[in-house]
């Protein structure tokens, strides 16, 4: 268990795990795509309140580039908020969103139960239909905001990877192998996979989930519970065929920079 290597937000504390995506198996740091670090929180500014997230996620030996984007209003083009990466000098990345829940609220979600690949957020998030707003960033990847300070508070994010359109993107499907991951009675989350049809409007990348309830707790009481690699994500793994596995572990190995999309 590691803490963070930046707190984004003073005042909070660092919720740490590890986790990585089955199919590319855990014994090589080369080939393993690890949710190394996550940190759930909200926040009080200027009358409004924000929620952030930030993880800590080591994609093979790839790394992400260094990006600050605004996130604006589809049609208004209001901002709303930012999302940022930038790699860290042990090989890690850092994915950190920030979004104000007053403006979020004002949304329509029509896209909140889709990733940019077409297929339905898993239902192990425990998410029901319009309780999550799902807003475009770039040209293809979205964050998910839903909730809020009263309830449980859901925030993610789905990043395309144009290389793992090639990677992947000869798949006759598009997949989703994702695995729950249960921190506490408080915080649980989603990670994992997705692809899409290289003949389709849609895309392939990586994405994470996190879901707390009792905002109130202070996140220093939360500690690392369960991760679940049985459930539906499994079964998506098993529709990958082996060819597409080691093509996806021969990339994951290579010292290159990702191109999000």
């Amino acid at each position: 268990m590691r803490s963070l290597k930046r707190n984004l937000f003073p005042g909070f504390r660092v919720l740490a795990f590890t986790v990585c995506i089955p199919l590319l198996g855990c014994g090589s740091g080369q080939n393993q795509v690890q949710f190394l670090g996550a940190e759930l929180s909200t926040r009080t500014q200027d009358q409004e309140t924000w929620a952030s997230l930030e993880t800590i996620v080591k994609i093979g030996e790839t790394r992400l580039p260094e990006l600050l984007i605004p996130v604006v209003h589809p049609q208004t083009r209001l901002v709303l908020g930012e999302l940022q990466t930038y790699p860290l000098a042990d090989g890690t990345n850092s994915i950190a969103i920030s979004v104000s829940l007053n403006q979020v609220a004002k949304l329509d979600s029509s896209l909140g139960l889709t990733l940019p690949n077409g297929r339905e957020i898993p239902r192990s998030l425990g998410a029901e239909a319009g309780s999550l707003v799902g807003i475009p960033i770039l040209e293809r990847s979205r964050i998910y905001v839903g909730g809020g300070t009263k309830k449980d508070l859901f925030l993610g994010v789905a990043l395309s990877i144009d290389q793992l359109d090639s990677v992947l993107g000869a798949n006759p499907l598009a997949l989703n192998a994702f695995f729950p991951v249960q921190f506490s009675p408080e915080l649980s989350g989603l990670y994992g996979l997705f692809t899409a049809p290289r003949a389709s409007n849609g895309s392939s990348g990586i994405a994470f989930f996190a879901r707390r309830s009792n905002l109130q707790k202070p996140t220093e009481s939360l500690r690392v519970s369960t991760i679940d690699e049985s459930t539906e994500g499994r079964a998506e793994i098993q529709k990958l065929s082996r060819y597409r596995q080691l093509r996806l572990n021969r990339f994951l190995r290579q010292k290159t920079e990702l191109r999000l999309r």
